[in-house]
């Protein structure tokens, strides 16, 4: 990742602004961020996602945080921290494509909303 924003997320691949070029995606992230928030947390959990999870919503900060200790990078809790505060729906983004989740819910997962 390069650009003047690479400093705020050391070890990350995805860009902070990746989400610019995937507007479905953005705008879904942009106004619903709690359920993709959730979906990532319990995909690094490796479980199932449900409505619970959307109701009681992961935080930004500590699925950056989990994502770092799953893929062995150093945690950098400042610069984590200030990502989520000056664009949360854009670190929402960028921490659910660096886990490999699924950014908008589909078939079964929409009928346990």
């Amino acid at each position: 990742m390069s650009g003047p924003l690479a400093a705020l997320t050391p070890g990350f691949k995805e860009d902070l602004l990746g989400c610019f070029k995937d507007i479905p995606g953005c705008l879904f992230t942009w106004l619903c961020s709690p359920i993709v928030s959730s979906m990532t947390r319990t995909h690094i959990d490796g479980r199932e996602w449900g409505w619970c999870d959307c109701c009681c919503g992961a935080s930004p900060y500590a699925i950056r945080q989990a994502i770092r200790q799953k893929n062995g990078v150093e945690k950098d809790a400042v610069k984590d921290c200030l990502t989520v505060w000056l664009c949360q729906p854009c670190a929402v983004y960028q921490s659910a494509k660096e886990a490999g989740a699924k950014m908008i819910p589909e078939g079964e997962e929409l009928k346990r909303l």
